[in-house]
């Protein structure tokens, strides 16, 4: 797998000389569950189904009486729906529900791909 690399905002990265900046493997697939965590769905017009409804069901009003268990669920499913992901091996998540905010940290991923695992 190779993709586009992009920083820590999601932007397409470009070197000095103005070239595309490249990145393969198991660091592809960790870029793509990135990608894939930051995209809220309905955003993306090709597939409205794709990404997490973070508004709607995790950190919205229609959340779910237990929305950190929820958000859990539905992060690690999307994890798993990668392409090329084999196994979560570390994953934590923290919501504070009165602020509505959820932190997604420490999320590494065995990969199918050169390298096999993936820091996202």
């Amino acid at each position: 797998m190779t993709k586009a690399t992009a920083n820590a905002v999601a932007d397409i990265t470009f070197s000095e000389d103005g070239q595309l900046e490249l990145v393969s493997g198991a660091n592809a697939v960790g870029q793509h569950v990135r990608h894939r965590l930051l995209t809220f769905q309905g955003e993306w017009f090709l597939d409205t189904e794709a990404g997490l409804p973070w508004f709607d069901e995790i950190l919205g009003n229609g959340a779910s009486n237990n929305p950190a268990v929820l958000a859990e669920a539905l992060i690690k499913t999307e994890i798993w729906e990668t392409p090329s992901v084999t196994d979560i091996l570390s994953f934590d998540v923290s919501l504070n529900s009165k602020n509505r905010i959820l932190g997604i940290t420490n999320v590494v991923v065995q990969t199918s791909e050169e390298g096999g695992i993936a820091n996202v």
